[in-house]
């Protein structure tokens, strides 16, 4: 003991590299308080040869080290270099906390020489990334790193630990939980997603209605249907919101008709009717089509414009000839002028639509002393004459 104890006041002031790693082997360094100055002072200075044989011995230090190594990879004004050597020496450890941090600095760093180290990391834990991560649940202080470090993941390892805190005190904690679920199809998320509809987070409820839009496959859509449609009468109006897209993903005429209640509505917000008119478009059946016929009358600018908008996204060739019909219908009916916006949205459905049909209607429109209506009517004509042609060959 007496011995080891020379040795280190031999080099307590200015250790060299070489000093220092010869202490490694003679020394338990988990024991001398001065240890990890040196070491981190040697590890910052260092060039990238010396900073590399530092790596191989730093564990020594113990977990001790894991703090200030942590702080130095998530520092983005530190030397990226030091950076890349204190995520490879983070890497040793592993450590759960450590692990979790990792992860969460992928989404914060552009330079992909760390992010190459990053994934090294965890490639190296060959799987075992969420046994690591599992316990830092059992501790409130650590559970938020935690989950948001599994959800980062991605694996089917991933469901069980977060169905754990699915009912989590913390609202955030069970948003980012059933989002991340929802990328999965096990029976018991299923479950989950419809029991968090009912969430008193709205953020919560919204990330389960939007969840629930990619079970159509797998699940009756009229049950489905069924769970989404009361979330379109939600307090908070983004999960009205989601609700509606996520009803646009189910093509049954039961759909288009919860959406269009909520839009006939006279109490239901502006913001809303538009974002229920695009539910209403990327539905695309006939029963959708239909209505949002109405809206073109009964709406105001802002709806008409939407509603307009939707008819342009039209990309289903059975459905071309029913939104080519419900629009030159709307302008042969309209008896007054129309805003020069709602105009060009007129004309552009026309010619996404491609019918032949407007051919007549644009080329009058392609006469107007308005210059922005000549251009607009000008590219509808020609797509409608790509599609002619198309046709006939």
């Amino acid at each position: 003991m007496g011995r080891r104890n020379t040795a280190l006041s031999d080099v307590a002031q200015q250790p060299t590299l070489q000093e220092f790693l010869q202490l490694c082997t003679t020394a338990d360094l988990r024991q001398e308080p001065t240890a990890q100055a040196w070491a981190f002072q040697l590890l910052r200075e260092g060039t990238f040869q010396e900073r590399w044989r530092l790596v191989k011995v730093f564990a020594k230090l113990g977990t001790t080290a894991i703090a200030p190594l942590l702080s130095i990879a998530e520092d983005h004004t530190a030397e990226i270099e030091l950076r890349w050597f204190a995520i490879r020496i983070l890497g040793q450890y592993q450590d759960p906390e450590a692990i979790a941090r990792l992860i969460l600095l992928i989404d914060h760093c552009s330079e992909e020489f760390l992010l190459e180290e990053i994934m090294r990391t965890l490639v190296q834990l060959e799987g075992k990334a969420v046994d690591y991560l599992v316990p830092l649940l059992a501790k409130p202080e650590s559970r938020s790193l935690a989950v948001n470090a599994l959800c980062k993941l991605r694996y089917p390892q991933i469901i069980d630990p977060l169905l754990t805190v699915i009912d989590d005190p913390d609202p955030q904690i069970r948003s980012l939980a059933i989002e991340t679920l929802s990328q999965f199809r096990q029976p018991e998320i299923f479950t989950a997603l419809l029991s968090a509809l009912t969430d008193t987070a709205a953020p919560v409820r919204r990330e389960a209605v939007k969840g629930l839009g990619f079970w159509g496959q797998s699940v009756d859509p009229v049950l489905l249907c069924e769970k989404v449609q009361p979330l379109l009468y939600d307090f908070n109006l983004e999960v009205c919101a989601q609700a509606g897209f996520t009803l646009s993903r189910f093509p049954i005429p039961q759909a288009a008709e919860a959406i269009a209640t909520v839009l006939q509505s006279p109490h239901t917000p502006e913001p809303l009717q538009c974002n229920l008119i695009q539910a209403l478009g990327w539905l695309a059946i006939p029963e959708s089509l239909t209505q949002l016929e109405p809206l073109l009358y009964h709406g105001a600018d802002t709806v008409v414009l939407e509603t307009l908008k939707a008819f342009g996204r039209i990309t289903e060739p059975n459905l071309r000839g029913q939104g080519t019909t419900i629009l030159l219908q709307f302008w042969q009916k309209v008896s007054q002028p129309q805003p020069l916006p709602i105009q060009q949205a007129f004309i552009y459905a026309l010619g996404q639509l491609q019918d032949p049909r407007a051919q007549a209607l644009l080329t009058a429109f392609s006469q107007s002393l308005e210059k922005p209506i000549q251009l607009h009517a000008i590219a509808a004509l020609k797509k409608i004459g790509i599609a002619a042609s198309s046709e006939v060959s």
